[in-house]
């Protein structure tokens, strides 16, 4: 195949793919919510002295949250079958402001959960863990620069909100392995790692494709 026509055709696969990406994503997070809601009704005697007497205020926070990301996907997933039905190719700079502005959706849950558990221990929260996700979904995209550069922000906006809130809390009466930065650090390391492995991965992909 004319290596023109190829990368035209593999562009066209991977608006396709980057598609299913945001479908997935836009499920991921409408489960989210459901979940959320049902502890709340099932465990809200825990969620109020978890949020110190604020779970309803935290849920509200929560949902409009969750209800902008989805506006969000929702506006990226229209965006990208106009552009599969006219066969065009994005702009290229438009796919790292996509993965920055998704891949900083768990940081903003993160800074909503500190104003009701405090700087510390909303870092040990469900959110820090949707990083990898949107990590490993950017496989999807079939771009290594774009798979590490997600695990490059989800590490990087880690380690800065980490080292942030580390500063806050200092001197405050709390456990050392709570308040200890090189934890944090591997964290940060470990997502963007994550990042780079998922790049070698979407890598390993494009050439069997190419190949076949």
């Amino acid at each position: 195949m004319d290596q023109n026509v190829f990368e035209k055709e593999f562009a066209i696969e991977s608006l396709k793919s980057d598609r299913l990406r945001v479908t997935i994503l836009m499920g991921a997070i409408i489960s989210s919510v459901a979940i959320l809601l049902l502890m709340t009704v099932f465990f809200f005697d825990q969620f109020q002295a978890t949020f110190r007497g604020n779970a309803w205020s935290f849920l509200f926070a929560a949902i409009v949250l969750f209800s902008v990301n989805i506006c969000y996907l929702l506006a990226e997933r229209i965006l990208l079958g106009r552009l599969i039905k006219k066969q065009m190719r994005p702009w290229p700079a438009l796919k790292y402001v996509s993965a920055f502005v998704e891949t900083t959706i768990p940081t903003a849950g993160i800074i909503i959960g500190s104003f009701f558990l405090g700087p510390i221990y909303t870092l040990f929260t469900p959110a820090a863990f949707i990083y990898p996700l949107f990590i490993s979904l950017s496989a999807l995209r079939l771009n290594v620069r774009l798979c590490v550069f997600t695990g490059a922000v989800a590490g990087l906006e880690y380690l800065l909100l980490s080292f942030y809130y580390l500063q806050q809390a200092a001197g405050a009466p709390l456990d050392p392995s709570l308040t200890a930065f090189p934890q944090h650090l591997f964290k940060a390391f470990l997502l963007f790692l994550t990042g780079v492995v998922t790049g070698l991965v979407t890598l390993q992909i494009r050439k069997r494709i190419r190949n076949s």
